[in-house]
């Protein structure tokens, strides 16, 4: 690419909608390096959008000294306020501590307060922490730099000397409330009967209670694989418009302190609330509790770096106040995954594995799944072989997708199972695997939202569905999860495999999912 097409297609990105953009800023992102002269001539433009647009690419390559340096050059002399601001930003982006110090000078020169503010998280961003006494004093006012302040870490409270850090706590006894995507109530019971806690009560969808788990039964909630969280109930109460919040809160956090009482030594927090009419009412009102907790119990109130997520709820008739400690032992504790664009949510794909098993579940899971083998024929980045592999600790599974990057990455993310599991390019309607030769076969099918492809769902599921027939032994199972529940149907109508209900209906990602569960005759 040529300088002059680089300018080109910078002086586009200023004038697209929001998606062409950032497919425009990760082009000349790549191509940054080879023109910084030109960022450096755009980035001193006349227009302003201009000016962003630059800094938008330079904030992707600020591990360029040359970059870095055109951005730390340009903030001290950036009329525009809102510009000046995004260079604070993309400065924090280079996690370059070492350039501290030039921030910090142009904080106290600054006379802008959401400039300081922008600065200010710039600089907490970055680790620093010997902040002068005039900056201090802000961290009781009101305002944009009292708000930074405080989620700099200005109160000395930070994540590097936090005495809870590295500490392992535990559930406290009581009731729980198990948050799970809405739709996968009975699979979630299933799991819970297999670990002999079977009196889960639904509240409202996506959430169930678990009432006075004792300490025999507190382990369960370490292991639970098909919910997304689990939260202690503080408070719940009859729902009523004329609560008094801050009196809830602090009965709930009295509550808190009581049933675990590690939380007396101080820790960080993060507050949510329902949702409201407007964005600035919400963002209002959670400031306005979170500092009142702050003061009545000197947590630090952390959104992006907490060990407390404290949650008020609506479940039906009852407001409930929950809270979870993400330190609390966990199925994924160490869960970091790569992930493809269509990539599910674990939770979800330990649902889909369970709704495979559910026949013989009991047997399955005392024999560890032994001699059991799953496919997940379009395995994306492998995230229904690892809970397979995760919950049936004997069973072994086959991963294929048509993408060669995927299974680079399936194999990064099951490197732990690799003796169990075996993940290679292939397409899922011609499959290298012999007739009537397998168990289960369970896979998020590719359904178009995220992901596009050619050939048509209903042409793509029909030789599917054709080649999970030939594979499968009979009474296997097939396990499906698709969006286009329409392309689904017509091809089951067109195969052997006739009317077939859905098994239930997923809210997640922002979508409609549908899962059928099939077995071969």
């Amino acid at each position: 690419m040529n300088a002059n097409t680089f300018k080109e297609l910078l002086n586009e990105s200023t004038h697209v909608d929001l998606k062409r953009r950032k497919e425009l800023e990760k082009t000349l992102a790549k191509e940054a390096r080879q023109h910084i002269r030109s960022l450096a001539e755009s980035v001193a433009s006349d227009m302003v959008a201009v000016r962003r647009g630059a800094v938008e690419i330079l904030r992707r390559v600020t591990s360029d000294e040359d970059a870095l340096g055109l951005l730390v050059a340009r903030l001290s002399i950036e009329p525009d306020v809102k510009t000046r601001r995004r260079i604070a930003a993309a400065i924090a982006y280079s996690g370059q501590s070492e350039i501290s110090g030039a921030l910090l000078d142009q904080l106290e020169r600054e006379e802008h307060r959401f400039v300081q503010a922008s600065l200010i998280l710039a600089l907490g961003k970055l680790g620093f922490r010997n902040w002068p006494k005039r900056w201090l004093d802000f961290t009781d006012k009101e305002g944009p730099v009292a708000e930074a302040m405080r989620k700099a870490g200005s109160s000395c409270v930070t994540r590097a000397d936090h005495s809870l850090q590295n500490k392992q706590c535990k559930r406290p006894t009581g009731s729980f409330l198990l948050q799970h995507y809405a739709g996968l109530d009975a699979l979630v019971k299933l799991e819970l009967q297999q670990g002999q806690v079977s009196h889960a009560l639904v509240e409202t969808p996506g959430w169930l209670m678990l009432p006075g788990l004792t300490p025999d039964t507190l382990p369960t909630l370490e292991r639970l694989r098909t919910i997304i969280a689990d939260y202690h109930l503080a408070l719940s109460v009859a729902s009523a418009s004329n609560h008094d919040a801050k009196a809830l809160l602090s009965n709930a956090v009295g509550s808190m302190v009581g049933s675990a009482p590690y939380l007396r030594e101080g820790c960080t927090f993060r507050l949510s609330l329902p949702t409201m009419d407007t964005r600035d009412n919400y963002r209002k009102r959670v400031v306005s509790l979170s500092r009142y907790i702050e003061h009545t119990t000197k947590w630090l109130n952390s959104p992006s770096d907490y060990d407390v997520d404290l949650r008020f709820i609506r479940l039906d008739s009852k407001d409930a106040i929950i809270w979870r400690d993400r330190r609390w032992l966990s199925a994924r504790q160490n869960g970091s995954r790569l992930v493809v664009p269509a990539s599910i949510h674990p939770s979800v794909a330990a649902a889909l594995c369970f709704a495979a098993t559910e026949s013989d579940l009991t047997r399955t899971m005392t024999s560890g799944g032994a001699g059991k083998v799953l496919l997940d024929p379009c395995c994306g980045a492998g995230t229904i072989l690892s809970e397979w592999l995760s919950i049936f600790l004997q069973a072994q599974a086959i991963g294929y997708d048509i993408s060669e990057t995927a299974i680079q990455l399936s194999r990064r993310n099951l490197e732990a199972f690799k003796t169990r599991c075996q993940v290679r390019v292939a397409d899922m309607r011609a499959l290298p695997l012999k007739t009537s030769s397998l168990d289960f076969i369970v896979c998020n099918l590719p359904f178009g939202i995220r992901v596009r492809h050619a050939v048509s769902n209903q042409r793509l599921y029909g030789a599917f569905l054709t080649e999970a027939l030939r594979i499968l032994r009979p009474g296997g199972t097939l396990v499906t999860y698709t969006a286009d529940q329409r392309a689904m149907e017509s091809a089951l109508r067109a195969v052997d495999w006739k009317n077939v209900k859905p098994l239930t209906k997923v809210k997640a990602g922002g979508l409609d999912v549908t899962i059928h569960r099939l077995q071969r005759p």
